[in-house]
């Protein structure tokens, strides 16, 4: 997971915020957890995964932000997804949103901009869908 130079300050920082937004929706998932704290946030190079065969990549990962589509607490309010027991994560490109269902333990990838709200599923497992990025 390689990360562009210019956006490494601005995201590190911002790792406590992340955790503690992460934990109120009671996410605590310890390789999340360990990407956090391993990686500064932001965009990032040649992180890519599969959905059936179609290949997607990771735009960036949440964080805290006044840039509108990078602050983790600001996109789940706007996407309303309290009510629906998921949590985005990371944008990918096409400002598509990388999701974890709290209940069925899934990473599911919501298209909110490139289909009408359709939902896919990308893995069973959040800890082994983000060990295959790293």
């Amino acid at each position: 997971m390689e990360i562009q130079e210019e956006t490494i300050i601005l995201f590190d920082q911002d790792k406590k915020y992340v955790k503690d937004y992460l934990k109120s929706r009671k996410v605590t998932n310890r390789e999340l957890g360990k990407i956090i704290q391993k990686h500064p946030f932001g965009l990032l190079k040649d992180t890519s995964f599969f959905v059936g065969e179609e290949e997607f990549g990771i735009s960036h990962f949440l964080s805290k932000s006044d840039v509108t589509g990078y602050d983790i607490q600001k996109v789940n309010t706007l996407l309303g997804t309290e009510a629906l027991n998921i949590v985005a994560f990371a944008i990918v490109m096409g400002d598509d949103v990388l999701c974890y269902d709290i209940k069925s333990k899934e990473v599911i990838l919501w298209l909110v901009q490139t289909a009408e709200g359709e939902r896919l599923l990308v893995s069973d497992n959040l800890t082994k869908f983000l060990k295959s990025l790293d």
